[in-house]
């Protein structure tokens, strides 16, 4: 065994895997981090407390109160700085009764802890948090600074985020790894995002005369129609050899007033 193998098994060994999986319940049972409006300072504070009690200095920073950015370090020499980063909001649940266990319960079932954020991306903070403290408690020496960084926003863009924490933080970082669901694969980057309304307008009329009218939700539907057919292929065709291909999604959708009047106005959220 190498001297490298033999310093990565003392920081191995110094993992408690039933401290981890605490950690990892603890922080799927926050059920205020669903964001919006994502409330995680019960998150933060539960990573800050075990941070601190292992001898990293901790400190808070956001522009918002209810979504603290975690900054978590421990100094030893002047060498490189690497930093962790994942997020402990979450999205919100969607239908209960679609869940097999308890959204925010934590259960454990078949060797695995079931909620909201179990996997993105709660588990990863519970990795990364984890991993810092064995690695403090291994006593395996090295020069250089460990930041943990647990953010608060990441499911709505990261401005309160990542964004936040890049434009503010004291000690840059000279290498970042982010912790994200890729199923153990090393990933180097990530698919952008772009997001974008589309409003069709219409005329209002009685339901029962609905040709005095212009019914904006029909006329979605062929907007919608026409995305499919014509736009989608496109965007199939924009490859990248690290990623998947492009593609857009229609995830939100309101329209109409009352069941007997011919809907005005129809938006959806692409």
């Amino acid at each position: 065994m190498t001297v490298d193998e033999t310093l990565a098994r003392q920081v191995i060994e110094a993992v408690d895997q039933d401290e981890a999986i605490a950690l990892l319940q603890a922080l799927v049972r926050d059920s205020a981090s669903v964001n919006p409006p994502g409330d995680v300072r019960e998150s933060i504070r539960v990573c800050q407390e075990k941070l601190a009690a292992e001898g990293f200095e901790t400190e808070l920073i956001g522009d918002t109160d209810i979504i603290p950015n975690l900054i978590a370090s421990v100094r030893r020499g002047d060498g490189p700085t690497l930093l962790f980063n994942a997020h402990v909001d979450v999205v919100p649940t969607g239908t209960l009764e679609a869940w097999s266990h308890p959204p925010f319960a934590a259960e454990i079932a078949d060797g695995r802890v079931y909620g909201r954020g179990a996997g993105d991306d709660k588990a990863s903070v519970t990795a990364q948090v984890m991993g810092a403290i064995a690695f403090a408690r291994s006593g395996v020496p090295f020069s250089g600074t460990l930041i943990v960084n647990v953010v608060g926003d990441e499911e709505t863009g990261g401005r309160h985020g990542a964004k936040f924490v890049a434009e503010n933080i004291r000690t840059r970082p000279d290498f970042a790894i982010v912790g994200e669901q890729t199923f153990n694969r090393i990933a180097v980057g990530e698919r952008g995002f772009a997001g974008t309304n589309v409003i069709v307008h219409g005329r209002a009329a009685h339901g029962a005369l609905p040709w005095e009218g212009a019914n904006a939700i029909e006329g979605m539907a062929a907007v919608i129609v026409a995305l499919r057919s014509e736009l989608w292929p496109k965007l199939e065709e924009r490859t990248h050899p690290y990623f998947h291909h492009s593609s857009a999604s229609i995830n939100l959708i309101e329209g109409g007033v009352k069941q007997n009047v011919v809907a005005d106005r129809c938006s959806i959220y692409i």
